[in-house]
């Protein structure tokens, strides 16, 4: 991301850019590519010093000799290990803990939650309510799709039949069309609560 000094208004251009988070201790640009383009030139005009290149060189070897990969730089691609590891059983339990403990309730507000008895019709509007793949954000790395339990899945099946659940989608993520708005108006005059859920699309967002 160190592209994103010059995008955020940081430094005026890429040069700027590379130069400031070399200087600053960021040892490797990886998907950039900036250090590549403009550290050699930045050496030349005494922006960037030898030492510090060497200090960065000498942390970067330092890593990789302590991981062994001096002595076998493919040590960690392990076909029978990934295939035992990625999304085990195991791994995808510690995962749903994880992000089961790491919700955060801004605001209850009127001590609304946890939903009861009181409120047997619900509302579901927005358009991340039954979508599997934008919630796993830009970073989802092996996630898989299929994986993914919605809110709308989760309702209907924590529910069961103790629960009127009315869906509405509502809105597109960047559409700016008001076409499903009558809809998931009615839904929501018809309910006892209603459940918005929003946000963006994976891509919207990455660093």
């Amino acid at each position: 991301a160190v592209a994103q000094l010059e995008t955020q208004g940081v430094v005026g251009d890429a040069a700027g850019a590379a130069v400031m988070a070399l200087n600053a201790g960021l040892d490797m640009d990886m998907t950039d590519g900036l250090y590549n383009v403009h550290i050699a030139k930045a050496v030349g005009e005494g922006k960037v010093s030898m030492q510090t290149i060497d200090a960065s060189v000498r942390r970067i070897l330092r890593a990789k000799y302590r991981l062994g990969l001096f002595d076998d730089p493919y040590r960690f691609l392990d076909a029978k290990r990934e295939r035992r590891e990625v999304r085990n059983e195991g791994m995808m339990k510690l995962a749903r803990e994880a992000a089961c403990k790491s919700m955060v309730l801004l605001q209850n507000d009127r001590q609304l939650l946890p939903l009861g008895r009181q409120h047997k019709k619900i509302a579901l509007v927005g358009p991340l309510a039954d979508d599997r793949n934008e919630p796993m954000g830009s970073w989802k790395a092996h996630g898989e799709a299929a994986d993914v339990v919605t809110v709308l899945q989760g309702l209907r099946g924590k529910l069961g039949n103790r629960g009127d659940i009315r869906y509405a989608r509502g809105c597109d993520f960047a559409d700016p069309s008001k076409s499903g708005f009558e809809e998931a108006l009615r839904v929501a005059r018809q309910s006892d609560v209603v459940i918005a859920v929003l946000g963006e699309q994976a891509l919207m967002s990455g660093e």
